[in-house]
């Protein structure tokens, strides 16, 4: 499993849900939180920064108990002691690529955070890098070796 934050401008709610498309190979699925809410709080936002996003991806496809285990630990995880839907607003979308033979089948997590605390309406930053980058890599290196998923610093994973 791999867990990356996007730059400011990509992996939009638009974009995770799939609009415009008619035909989405990633088969997005909304697992938690409520997109509507979320869309209104980042267009209704004043700050430059509205929203942070990030992807858990992994190379297979997981069940619906792993994908809400990894889920709520990477909440817990980033927002301690915080609880979703009360102080902060965030959405799950669940994409699916399905292997074509030469291919395994792969999971995205798809994660997006409105950067408003809702109980004051100030500014929140679930995720600054230069301070939180140490963190998500531990919790990233300690989820793949609970769980049993490849970790992408694993040396025999190395391209040629």
């Amino acid at each position: 499993m791999l867990a990356k934050f996007f730059r400011k401008g990509r992996a939009g709610l638009a974009y995770v849900l799939g609009v415009g498309r008619t035909v989405d190979p990633r088969q997005p699925k909304v697992l938690a939180g409520e997109p509507g809410r979320v869309e209104a709080l980042i267009d209704a936002s004043s700050f430059s920064n509205a929203y942070t996003s990030a992807v858990l991806t992994y190379d297979r496809e997981l069940s619906q108990a792993e994908a809400e285990r990894d889920m709520m630990s990477f909440d817990q995880m980033i927002l301690p002691g915080m609880t979703p839907g009360l102080e902060y607003e965030r959405v799950w979308v669940r994409h699916t690529e399905l292997g074509d033979g030469s291919r395994p089948p792969r999971t995205a997590l798809h994660w997006v955070c409105c950067n408003t605390e809702l109980s004051t309406g100030k500014r929140l930053q679930p995720y600054f890098d230069r301070v939180d980058r140490k963190r998500v890599k531990a919790w990233q290196e300690i989820t793949n070796a609970e769980h049993g998923y490849a970790s992408p610093d694993d040396p025999h994973r190395r391209r040629a």
